[in-house]
């Protein structure tokens, strides 16, 4: 019974062809960064055998003399691949986007690199507040015209006749507030017939709760 060979690696094997002219690529303005999506998560322990055949995958596409470095965040399931130059980056984007990745077992695993943001490069590393667009003093009230003067309150306007209307109200007595006026009726308030309502009659009845049937044993 013949031996049955693992899946090479080799990313000359497994590489997705794409089709581009390295001569004809403007890269000057392309970030340096990649992001490499669906890392397995054997590749986050440090001292796997993974985690260095995936450095070695993207450190074959460096220059002679440089070196990409690695940052692993395990809890997004991603990875930053930083290059010196956007030489290296764009080809690595174009070469490994949609690599399958033999893992042991047989289990094949298609890395997806994609380009991150491009960072705003501080002097400070903290986080600071946005820049001030409109610093303008509020300027103050424009002085009043000349001749101006505050105006004086008048006095309370004071209604004898609501005044008389209020003394003249007496307790369970009939109150005329609107007189009769031609074919207009008058508006009459009289006084309930029933005088001692106590507290307890206003209150809403009770609910009765329904009686839980019986249970047969």
């Amino acid at each position: 019974m013949a031996e049955s060979t693992p899946p090479s690696n080799s990313v000359e094997e497994n590489k997705v062809e794409h089709s581009y002219d390295p001569e004809t690529l403007i890269i000057d303005d392309l970030p340096t960064r990649l992001i490499i999506i669906n890392v397995p998560n054997i590749v986050y322990e440090e001292d796997s055998n993974e985690r260095t055949e995936f450095e070695l995958l993207f450190q074959a596409f460096c220059d002679e003399g440089n070196r990409a470095e690695f940052k692993y965040f395990r809890s997004f399931n991603r990875a930053f691949v930083e290059y010196p130059t956007p030489r290296e980056s764009t080809i690595v984007r174009i070469q490994m986007h949609d690599y399958p990745w033999t893992l042991p077992g047989g289990v094949i695993v298609k890395l997806q690199v994609c380009y991150a943001p491009a960072m705003e490069q501080r002097g400070r590393q903290n986080l600071e507040p946005p820049e001030l667009e409109k610093q303008w003093l509020i300027s103050p009230p424009c002085s009043p015209p000349v001749g101006w003067a505050p105006a004086l309150e008048q006095h309370p306007l004071v209604n004898f006749e609501l005044l008389s209307a209020l003394a003249g109200l007496a307790t369970g007595e009939t109150h005329e507030l609107v007189p009769p006026m031609g074919s207009n009726p008058a508006v009459v308030i009289e006084p309930p017939d029933d005088q001692n309502t106590s507290r307890q009659d206003t209150r809403p009845p009770k609910i009765q709760q329904t009686q839980c049937p019986s249970r047969e044993k």
